[in-house]
């Protein structure tokens, strides 16, 4: 679990690398090739890691209320906002709506249209998206979690989307509450 927890700090790395337009702390193509023997070999491997860096925190869903509270298995020292820690993660990259699934008789659909978003202070929004998922009463998700597109534009106190969601599952089927 340490194992893949490192290598998914490594991705996180070469993603943030991917998007950043600095070319300082770049996880190069060349880095993320020496993790393919680790793949290759990962329940027999047992050498020393090619990277001094923090295994990513095991995510929790949580319970609407629930506070977060990351909990991370390591008995390694406890650094500051260094590389993997939970601060210094890249956003998600937003856009994974998935399409209408296929309708059936007697099964309703479900798609949201978000237009837009009030907010005092939208102006100073910077790549805004929005999340959309569906839970049960314990916080489960019974959908897959769908992001926006970035905003289309922000004027005065509103972020527009004009964007629609389909959720990934008829009401039919969806677990009471």
């Amino acid at each position: 679990q340490k194992i893949i927890a490192k290598i998914a700090t490594c991705l996180e790395l070469r993603s943030a690398s991917l998007q950043s337009t600095q070319s300082q702390d770049e996880f190069k193509l060349e880095d993320l090739k020496k993790l393919e023997p680790i793949l290759k070999n990962i329940l027999t491997y047992n050498k020393e890691f090619p990277f001094d860096v923090q295994p990513v925190p095991l995510r929790k869903i949580l319970a609407p209320g629930e506070e977060e509270h990351l909990d991370l298995e390591e008995d390694d020292e406890e650094g500051g906002a260094g590389a993997g820690s939970p601060n210094s993660f890249p956003a998600r990259v937003p856009g994974t709506l998935l399409p209408r699934l296929p309708s059936e008789p007697g099964m309703t659909l479900l798609t949201i249209t978000i237009e837009k978003i009030g907010l005092k202070d939208a102006g100073q929004c910077i790549d805004p998206y929005i999340t959309v998922s569906v839970k049960d009463l314990n916080g489960i998700d019974l959908t897959p979690v769908q992001d926006t597109p970035v905003a289309l534009r922000k004027e005065d106190t509103y972020v527009h989307f004009n964007v629609d969601i389909e959720i990934q599952k008829h009401i039919e089927r969806l677990t009471k509450g």
